[in-house]
């Protein structure tokens, strides 16, 4: 593990923000669209009640999927020595402190061996859940400051699936 100072402000741009934040809004309105003509009119087709069905199971899951980015991922993480600060959460002006040692598991896109998605650090402790996008400036080294201050057996699973995930590519 390296123990050189860490002092860095990660954060995104506007316009991925502003996907992050309001991105479920205008796909919302569009989908509500399809499903007021049923309120006016019920229909007893099959295919216009699977249709509805569908419809506002779209609705909520990407619902969910948004209040989920709402709720674990913050807009500014400030990695410090010792912990991550993160703040600027949607609706929010709560500030969570997530100490390296503290990291239980490290899960989803990178840390699972994936390209893209949802990158999570969780601690028991309080049940305190970060999330971030690769999409964050300087994602990478903020994946490598958490595989490296997080405690041994994270960062061993972690290195481990990295590895084997390498080693299929290398196969291909």
């Amino acid at each position: 593990m390296n123990n050189e100072k860490i002092d860095h402000l990660f954060f995104y741009n506007k316009w991925l923000k502003a996907v992050y934040r309001f991105g479920n809004i205008p796909v919302s309105m569009i989908l509500a669209l399809y499903i007021i003509p049923f309120f006016f009119r019920p229909s007893d087709r099959t295919v216009d009640i699977l249709f509805f069905s569908s419809v506002v199971v779209i609705l909520i899951i990407l619902n969910s999927f948004f209040f989920k980015i709402w709720k674990i991922v913050p807009f500014k993480i400030h990695a410090l020595e010792d912990r991550l600060v993160c703040s600027d959460y949607f609706l929010s002006s709560k500030t969570i402190e997530l100490f390296y040692a503290d990291i239980e598991n490290l899960k989803g896109g990178t840390f699972s061996g994936k390209f893209n998605g949802i990158m999570i650090a969780e601690s028991s402790k309080d049940g305190v859940q970060v999330g971030f996008f690769a999409r964050l400036t300087n994602a990478r080294l903020l994946e490598a400051i958490l595989i490296n201050r997080a405690p041994q057996p994270v960062y061993e699973k972690v290195t481990a699936l990295l590895n084997e995930r390498r080693q299929e590519l290398t196969k291909k």
